[in-house]
Parts: C-alpha cells; sequence; structure tokens
C-alpha cells in the first residue's frame, strides 16, 4: 500500500460503517480538535471586556538577584512597585532535606545589615541541623503546643504556670517571634509590672507575684532552648526582687482549744478533718487525696501518693491520728478518707465554713487551712523541738522556707525574752572599792607614831 501526500485535504464524504465493515476495511476514528471558547458573562461586558480570552493569562515570575557575600540570601523584586525588593532567605532544610525560604520584609522595612544579620544568623542554625524557620514560631504558639502539653504531664500546678503567662505576658510578647525576643524586652515587662495599676486588688503587685510570674516565664523559654528554637534563655541572668513577706501566723494554744470546743457544733467530718490536720501537719489537698490503702498501722505512717513535692513522701501519725482514721475509715464508702457526696473524687475543701468556725472562735479573718500547718510547726518550735525536726516534719527542702514562713514567735515568748534581759540589767553588782582608797593588805601592819615618822625623814 502506497500513502500519497497531497498538497490540499480532500474532504471526505461520509461513508457508511456497516459498509465499510462488510469490506474488511479497518475503520480508524479521527481526532476532531474543538475549540473551547470562553463564554462572556453579564459582568465581563459591565466591565468593557466583550472579546473571551481564549488562552490563560501567563504568571510572571519576579526577579531576583543574589546578594554579594551571603549565600542564601536573595533580592526578589516586587511586582507591584519595580524600585521595592524583598529579602528572601533560601535554605534546604536539614530535618526533611527540601528546600525551603524565609521572607525578612520589604527593603523599605528591613535594612541592608539587618537582612544579612538575619541571614547568617540562619545559616548557622542550619548549620546546627535545625530549621530556621521553626525559630519563627511566636511566643503563644510556643506556649500553646509545646508547653502546655508538657506541663499538664509533668506538672501537679500547671494552671498556674498557663495563667500566669496569660495574665502578664500574653499581651506585650504573645505576638513576638520567640527568636526576637531579648533579656531587654523582658527586663521592660518586668518593669511594667511593678507600676501602680497592675493589680485588681491592690495598689500595686507584690514583689514575690512579680518574681512567680518571672519564674514561669524563665520555665517557658526553657523549653524553648531544649526544642533548640532558641539558644539563650533571656531570663538567665534576671536577679529575683527582693521580697519582705509578713511574719507567720500562728495559732497559740488558747486559741487551738477554742477552735477545738467551737468544732463540736460542727459536723464530725469536719471536726475530724481539723484534727487531722492539726495532728500532721498536712496541706488540705493532700489530706483530701488520702487514701486508707496508703495508711500504715503498724509503723504509724502514711504514704502521701500526691504531694506538693512530687513523688511519694511518708507523714508519721499520732496515736490521735490514727483514731480519727479509724473513724474515718467507719464514715467512709471508697478507700478516701473524705470522699465527696456524689462520684467517686474527694470532696471540696470547705473554706466556708472554716471561715465561719474562725469568725466565732475570734481568729484573725486571714487564717486559711494553711495556718493549721503553721500552728503545728510553731507549737513544735516553742516546744523546744529543733528546726532540723521540723522541716523535715513539714517536708520542706530548705531549712530557710521553715525559718521564715512558717515558723510564728509569739508574744509571751517574746515578752519572756526581754525579762530575762531585763533582770541581768538590774541585777545587784558587787561594792567596788573607792577611788585612790589603798587596797586592804594581807599582813596587818604595824602602825608608826607621828613623831617617830618625823625623826626618820
Amino acid at each position: 500500500m502506497t500513502l500519497v501526500l497531497l498538497p490540499h485535504p480532500i474532504p471526505l464524504e461520509p461513508t457508511d460503517d456497516r459498509s465499510a465493515a462488510h469490506d474488511g476495511a479497518k475503520i480508524i476514528p479521527l481526532k476532531v480538535r474543538r475549540h473551547h471558547c470562553q463564554d462572556v458573562t453579564d459582568i465581563a461586558r459591565a466591565c468593557g471586556c466583550d472579546q473571551p480570552m481564549l488562552k490563560p493569562g501567563r504568571t510572571l515570575r519576579p526577579k531576583e538577584r543574589a546578594t554579594t557575600g551571603v549565600p542564601g540570601l536573595k533580592q526578589v523584586a516586587s511586582l507591584t512597585d519595580p524600585r521595592v525588593w524583598n529579602w528572601v532567605f533560601r535554605y534546604t532544610n536539614p530535618e526533611t532535606g527540601s528546600r525551603a525560604s524565609i521572607s525578612y520584609g520589604s527593603s523599605v522595612e528591613v535594612t541592608f545589615m539587618e537582612a544579612v544579620a538575619r541571614a547568617q544568623r540562619d545559616r548557622e542554625t542550619v548549620r546546627r541541623g535545625r530549621n530556621p524557620a521553626a525559630s519563627k514560631m511566636t511566643l503563644n504558639v510556643l506556649v500553646e503546643t509545646v508547653v502546655t502539653p508538657w506541663a499538664q504531664e509533668n506538672l501537679r500546678s500547671w494552671k498556674d504556670l498557663v495563667s500566669r503567662y496569660v495574665l502578664y505576658f500574653a499581651e506585650p510578647l504573645g505576638a513576638m517571634q520567640i527568636s526576637e525576643i531579648s533579656a531587654f524586652d523582658v527586663e521592660q515587662v518586668l518593669a511594667e509590672l511593678r507600676k501602680p495599676g497592675k493589680s485588681l486588688r491592690r495598689k500595686r503587685l507584690k514583689a514575690a507575684t512579680i518574681n512567680r510570674a518571672a519564674m514561669a516565664l524563665r520555665t517557658i523559654f526553657r523549653l524553648a532552648k531544649q526544642h533548640g528554637l532558641i539558644d539563650h534563655n533571656p531570663l538567665d541572668g534576671w536577679q529575683q526582687l527582693r521580697e519582705n513577706p509578713p511574719p507567720p501566723m500562728a495559732l497559740t494554744v488558747e486559741e487551738v482549744r477554742r477552735l477545738l470546743i467551737r468544732l463540736q457544733a460542727e459536723s464530725e467530718r469536719f471536726r475530724l478533718l481539723i484534727e487531722l490536720l492539726l495532728e500532721t501537719a498536712l496541706r488540705i489537698g493532700e489530706a483530701l487525696n488520702a487514701r486508707f490503702s496508703d495508711v500504715d498501722v503498724q509503723r504509724r505512717l502514711l504514704n502521701l501518693r500526691e504531694s506538693k513535692g512530687g513523688g511519694n513522701e511518708i507523714v508519721p501519725l499520732t496515736a490521735r491520728a490514727l483514731q480519727i482514721i479509724e473513724r474515718l475509715r467507719e464514715l467512709s464508702h471508697n478507700d478516701l478518707l473524705f470522699p465527696a457526696a456524689r462520684g467517686d473524687g474527694p470532696m471540696s475543701a470547705p473554706r466556708k465554713v472554716l471561715k465561719r468556725v474562725f469568725a466565732d472562735v475570734g481568729i484573725d479573718p486571714s487564717a486559711c487551712f494553711h495556718t493549721l500547718r503553721k500552728s503545728t510547726a510553731s507549737l513544735a518550735a516553742s516546744s523546744g523541738v529543733d528546726v532540723i525536726s521540723i522541716s523535715r516534719l513539714l517536708r520542706h527542702r530548705s531549712i530557710r522556707t521553715t525559718e521564715r514562713h512558717y515558723l510564728a514567735t509569739y508574744h509571751d515568748h517574746l515578752h519572756q525574752a526581754v525579762n530575762v534581759v531585763s533582770d541581768l540589767i538590774r541585777a545587784p553588782e558587787p561594792e567596788r572599792p573607792i577611788r585612790g582608797a589603798l587596797p586592804c593588805p594581807s599582813v596587818p601592819c604595824i602602825e608608826i607614831p607621828r613623831e617617830l615618822r618625823l625623826v626618820a625623814a
């Protein structure tokens, strides 16, 4: 079969497929190219575009040029203003091996020296095997994605950490990138907290409140450093403010006796709770979460699973404390010493009932459950117990905490101390010899008459 190329196409007459098939010829379908015309809508006519565009518009790629002496730093031309360009740093992500880029901003916002400094810092980050784009994370995103899950898993007081950040640092520092927050920025925020009007209940925030907030922020930056987002913690060199805590308040023996008498009018479970706190110096949260299975009656010990310091802690039990626990076992319907009326959890701390009882006894209105813990420590110290034993009883890591915040000095002991000094000052002194008088000789002297003395002279 010979193919002949014709200069002009010859129109084909329509044939019957059945006849072609009958003749044994092979049918080859012809691909007819159809042009899809774009419909002109009313909106296009209103804009003056009557002619449809049959070809899509070509995307213009902005021109870019390299920066001499700074590998990876590109100057990308702006499509809107040819006189302005954008700083872009292109690199290979060491974590994934793919190409990535970071935009520093336009030439109007970022100067040449700033762009070079950022590019050199990001190149060093890539050299260390970290993704520089991760350091562009804001502080709010870090707290939400990294800090909060970590705190919920490792800290019992994780709500305090998050609430302090939200209350004091989320507004001034939350929108900033982690790598751009300096020690000066943090110092400015802490200095702003010292000004009046930052507290809702007082004229100004206490030094202890600012110190706790700064330590919470230090923990957040420490996690950022562990994840490789920053190289230096901005709060490493910060000095804590000097705190002037009020003297610790504790109940006297007479106040404790009046309290025990007043408790006879309250419910038995509340009375047993107060007596157990006085007998063991437990924190209110530790007492409410204590379980009967953790009580060692033979050794007279209580094993605390959930304590403020973390881990298991041992609390000694007195004979009266064991009696209280046995009575609570009869009143309880589960393994908890103080179960809730409904559910399997512990009961809530009856703070309103305690305030009412303290008011009836005549105790300071600022007293709380922790005052009972301080009262046990102060009464033990006034009875002659050494500070080291009291610190071990309270399960403190430092004896300074025990001396500064828990041991109250009663007024009668102060009066006793000054009376001892007064007795020493007013004690009768022995008679002193008259100045100029000769001391009495130890041997008798012979008196010489005046006449003989003159002769001798």
